[in-house]
């Protein structure tokens, strides 16, 4: 029944303040669609942004989220007073699949069995196994959740694994609008994130592949194949064995990026291809004679593109990149402004969301051309061949150029291959387009654009790494994977198209067949490694400890632990008892810029000291400690400091500080 309900309530948050207040922006921006499942898409993900934004201005000048129900009444009033009844009866007539109702409901059972294979791993978050709750990798997805927390409680937020310091470097909008749905709905975070958020997220992704096929595809079949192929299509790890004998383990990251399919463990990673692939619709829709029409998409298209480095801030960079670059190639070959309003709306929310959430001087980009094919080639999880770098020394060392650079042409092509897999089509097929149809390709935009996006998100990799996070700089090329996987369809309609024409069906469906089985391998050893119960358990011990700080603190109390002594990334203590803690996770201090060395060196001194004027300084009002083989010694030198035991089980015992 509890299940029920929260279902009923999140399908009336994005009704009336997702979709609605998207419609009524259509509406002012005269825009009209008449594929219903663009339409459903484009307005989900618009009114997600709209009101991520939203909330954004509105907690950053200290409203409560309770003023976002402003969004509930004027959605009613649209309903009420922009509709006459009549309206609402054409309304319930419309047929969501109008032509090739077959069709379209194949479309729609392949597009719901990609979102729950998508979806199995985070469905079993949360979920009672012997002993505890079992959470698919608890080291993301609380730190996710700690930030949703942190968001209802204080914005700006405070660093979920640092107490006191202004979260930076992190694209927390994602975080920001599960804050607002629990906050407008009440239902359970754990609910929000392991289920009702990814479905969405999910669902979203695969109708911006739908809606961008629609302006290359013109089979629906092929639309199809596109939207599957989108979720499924993997690289060539698979084929590894083959070359390094059947006990090779591949993985569906051997080559580096991961797969688009396996990204929803962070939900705004999916999230962020949606966010590319309707702004990329929206472009597509600005190239009309009807101006009214073209700058309301320019208007949709620029808060789309502009907000995504928000949502995830690898995929900000490609398109803003992207739409300099292309903007003003076209413009110097063809002397046209058409996409400037888009470009220049994208750039200036871009630098606000950037000088809002990023301090440069902490996350930045390292020159250091050609380091992923090294660690490509060379490292044990990987292709684990040593001899690659041994060469390359030896033709650095004897100042080789020439040998260096065949030696590092060879690894880019085992990478490129590698990663692209069957994808390699869609590569292929933009570069003979671009060489072809080089003397119009700046008439069609939305080629360049996308020529120009597959670039950058393949080259960044290649040529830097980031600053404190070194490997996460490989969450670029997926943007490329996603882009290719589309036009690798394109390509596929256009041979089975010219069989067709040839009297050679048959073959033509030989083809795609092949093509598919080749495509998918990596995915389907995913999805079968998602039918496993997660391993990462949290006992009732620690879950009871945490639940009754959540239940009998205040949410400006400050808890220490000792990082040290747990096994995993403590930073669930914030996530769960949705408190702050004075250094809850070393390691995404370090991701998001924060150097924890001092504030270790403090927690060592004063569990070997027990200095009260450092629980003082540091308004600490709680000490949470996990029961080890040397808690008694521990717990003699805490009462004597003062501090009261408010809480024991097997598993914890919580100090309250009485200090002041």
């Amino acid at each position: 029944m509890m299940l029920v309900l929260s279902i009923i309530k999140f399908l009336g948050f994005l009704t009336f303040f997702i979709y609605i207040p998207s419609q009524i922006v259509f509406n002012l921006c005269k825009i009209k669609i008449k594929d219903n499942l663009v339409n459903i898409g484009l307005s989900f993900v618009s009114g997600i942004v709209i009101i991520t934004l939203i909330s954004l201005v509105i907690r950053y000048a200290g409203l409560s989220f309770s003023v976002l129900w402003i969004i509930f009444l004027l959605s009613l009033f649209y309903l009420v007073f922009r509709f006459k009844i009549k309206n609402f009866r054409e309304i319930l007539k419309q047929k969501i699949f109008p032509k090739n109702k077959s069709a379209q409901i194949i479309l729609f059972l392949v597009l719901g069995m990609c979102v729950i294979l998508q979806n199995l791993v985070l469905f079993s978050g949360g979920t009672q196994v012997s002993g505890g709750l079992a959470f698919p990798s608890p080291h993301d997805t609380m730190w996710n959740i700690a930030l949703a927390s942190e968001l209802i409680h204080r914005f700006p937020a405070d660093n979920p694994a640092v107490s006191g310091i202004l979260l930076k470097n992190n694209h927390y909008f994602y975080p920001l609008f599960l804050s607002v749905a629990r906050s407008i709905t009440g239902i359970d975070i754990f609910d929000l994130y392991f289920r009702f958020g990814p479905i969405l997220v999910s669902i979203l992704f695969g109708l911006g592949l739908y809606s961008v096929s629609k302006v290359f595809i013109d089979n629906i079949y092929f639309r199809i194949t596109a939207v599957f192929l989108g979720y499924f299509s993997g690289n060539f790890a698979y084929l590894l064995p083959f070359i390094f004998g059947k006990n090779f383990d591949w993985k569906g990251n051997t080559f580096f990026s991961d797969q688009p399919f396996d990204q929803l463990i962070n939900p705004y990673s999916v999230l962020g291809f949606a966010l590319m692939l309707f702004g990329i619709y929206c472009l597509s829709q600005i190239h009309t004679p009807k101006k009214n029409l073209s700058l309301g998409y320019s208007i949709v298209g620029g808060i789309l593109l502009g907000s995504l480095y928000g949502f995830k801030s690898f995929g900000g960079v490609i398109v803003i990149l992207t739409l300099v670059i292309s903007t003003s190639i076209s413009f110097a070959f063809s002397k046209k402004l058409t996409f400037l309003p888009v470009t220049a709306l994208s750039m200036g929310l871009f630098v606000f969301i950037f000088l809002f959430t990023t301090d440069p001087s902490k996350a930045s980009l390292i020159w250091a051309p050609g380091w992923l094919l090294t660690q490509l080639m060379t490292d044990q999880d990987k292709l684990n061949l040593p001899q690659f770098a041994n060469l390359e020394r030896f033709y650095a060392f004897s100042f080789n150029r020439l040998g260096f650079l065949k030696i590092k042409f060879i690894e880019f092509f085992i990478y490129l291959i590698g990663n692209l897999g069957t994808r390699l089509l869609g590569m292929i097929y933009l570069v003979f387009y671009f060489l072809k149809k080089s003397v119009y390709i700046f008439d069609k935009y939305i080629y360049l654009f996308m020529i120009v996006a597959t670039i950058i998100s393949i080259a960044i990799p290649l040529f830097f790494n980031l600053t404190n996070s070194t490997f996460n700089i490989i969450q670029f090329t997926p943007y490329a994977l996603v882009i290719l996987s589309l036009i690798s369809t394109v390509i596929l309609e256009i041979i089975y198209s010219f069989l067709v024409f040839k009297k050679q069906r048959l073959i033509g469906i030989v083809i795609i067949i092949i093509f598919i089985i080749l495509s998918i391998p990596v995915n389907v050893k995913n999805v079968i490694s998602k039918f496993e119960r997660p391993k990462d358990i949290l006992s009732y011990g620690e879950l009871s400890a945490l639940k009754y700080l959540q239940d009998n603190s205040n949410a400006q109390d400050i808890i220490l632990i000792n990082p040290s002594t747990f096994s995993q990334d403590p930073i669930y203590i914030p996530a769960i008892s949705e408190r702050r803690v004075y250094l809850a996770s070393p390691g995404y201090a370090i991701q998001t810029g924060v150097d924890p060395v001092s504030r270790l060196k403090e927690i060592n001194i004063f569990f070997h000291t027990y200095n009260k004027e450092f629980l003082a300084k540091n308004k600490i009002a709680y000490i949470y400690e996990l029961r080890t083989n040397s808690s008694s010694n521990r717990n003699d030198s805490l009462f004597k400091l003062g501090l009261s035991s408010v809480f024991e089980n097997d598993k914890v015992i919580i100090w309250k500080v009485n200090i002041t």
